[in-house]
């Protein structure tokens, strides 16, 4: 099986062109990558294209990656530039800023920097909040922390939705007790139960804040447990952390798990398992869903997202494959089918056509993004945009539902794309 090297997917993160950056940048923040070397090549890109154009408004690679001292210093050297931001584009970039060094995965590092965050415009009460939560925590014991989770479940035992509970506070908490490996037991215990939905419960809350608590905890023995759940076709929440889960933990046992329950899976769970193996960097995992693809049993997009995983291991033998696919069918493949020809250095008779549609594309993102943040964008004759000479005034960035159209242009919801790149 043909793989790129990581060397040249990090080399890629630098490419001039915008999709091959950001399939370079997504190969590592999906699997939550401990590489701390990535961060300062993200950094680079955005010190070359802008803060805009190095990845997008939307997927912000530098929020799911390793931070230093060095980095994070960056970062808040950004934030430190003096004058008032020059619109809304500029003050919505820092407050993804503000956003991403609070997530910072090392609450270590935001203690020894909160003198410096805390005197910042950009980080709000909210914001702050966060931070200091997060430091807190480093010096609670493990039954506390629980005690506190406990606490947040049973308080929202008879809320049903996901907009009405603030998942950040117990986020923390899960983020905080993952740092103890005494919470592996009582994890397993929590997932192994049957949960009752007949009634008002805590454990409604507490199994997907227990299925990201397993991934934290990159808890092996919790594999099996996880992937069951996909079989539920009734919670979009505990389906979004058992894709974070198993990406964290990762390995072959969970490729070996998803194949064993793949082919006479319901197609909810297909859907779901192709796309956690496109966030898997297993050896076989190319092989495997080429395998799977070649037999011809499964609903087209089911096919599509398991091209998509093998173009997202960046594996050369799944350049033919998606080509085919996408010449006899169109699709979502282009971007990423793109960038791993780019970087193989190979060719086939639609690249010409496809890189100008992918150009057209780009330019159509710019006037979304012209569009809703009210700034001057790359005008494209083909398709003209009204421009506000008149400076907007500076909000926080429009707020997306889960359910709304992702603002990338996928066509896809934003629960089911971006959502998921940028959740910690």
């Amino acid at each position: 099986m043909s793989k790129i090297t990581e060397s040249d997917i990090k080399q890629g993160i630098l490419h001039p062109q915008r999709f091959v950056r950001c399939a370079c940048a997504e190969y590592f923040t999906t699997t939550h990558s401990d590489d701390a070397s990535i961060q300062p090549l993200v950094i680079q890109a955005i010190e070359a294209y802008g803060w805009n154009d190095a990845f997008g408004p939307v997927f912000t690679p530098f929020a799911n990656l390793v931070q230093t001292d060095e980095t994070l210093l960056w970062f808040l050297a950004q934030l430190e530039k003096t004058g008032a931001p020059a619109g809304r584009l500029e003050h919505y970039h820092r407050l993804r800023i503000a956003t991403a060094i609070a997530a910072s995965r090392d609450a270590n590092l935001l203690q020894r920097h909160y003198q410096c965050i805390s005197r910042l415009p950009e980080f709000t009460d909210t914001i702050k909040t966060h931070v200091e939560d997060r430091i807190e925590l480093l010096a609670l014991e493990s039954p506390e922390i629980w005690r506190r989770l406990e606490t947040f479940c049973e308080k929202n035992k008879h809320t049903d939705s996901v907009g009405d509970v603030d998942l950040a506070y117990a986020y923390r908490l899960t983020e905080a007790l993952g740092r103890h490996g005494d919470s592996a037991s009582r994890t397993l215990a929590i997932l192994s139960g049957r949960i009752d939905t007949s009634k008002c419960n805590a454990m409604i809350w507490m199994e997907p804040l227990a299925i990201r608590l397993a991934g934290e905890l990159r808890l092996r023995e919790a594999i099996g447990l996880l992937i069951s759940k996909l079989h539920k076709d009734d919670d979009d929440l505990v389906d979004e952390e058992v894709i974070r889960a198993l990406a964290m933990i990762g390995g072959e046992s969970v490729l070996e798990n998803i194949l064993n329950a793949f082919p006479a899976a319901p197609w909810q769970f297909q859907l779901a398992a192709a796309f956690i193996l496109g966030n898997l960097r297993a050896d076989q995992v190319s092989a495997k869903c080429l395998k799977l693809h070649a037999s011809d049993r499964f609903r087209d997009d089911i096919h599509e997202q398991l091209l998509l995983a093998v173009l997202k291991n960046f594996s050369q033998d799944g350049i033919e494959p998606a080509r085919q696919w996408t010449v006899r069918h169109g699709g979502e493949l282009y971007d990423e089918l793109l960038a791993v020809a780019i970087l193989a250095g190979v060719t086939f008779p639609e690249l010409s056509e496809w890189m100008d549609e992918s150009r057209r594309c780009e330019l159509r993102r710019k006037h979304r993004c012209q569009k809703m943040f009210g700034t001057p964008g790359i005008r494209d004759t083909s398709t003209a945009v009204e421009e506000d000479e008149s400076p907007a005034p500076l909000t926080a960035a429009p707020k997306v539902g889960r359910n709304d159209p992702c603002p990338c242009g996928s066509g896809k919801k934003y629960k089911k794309c971006c959502l998921l790149k940028e959740m910690d």
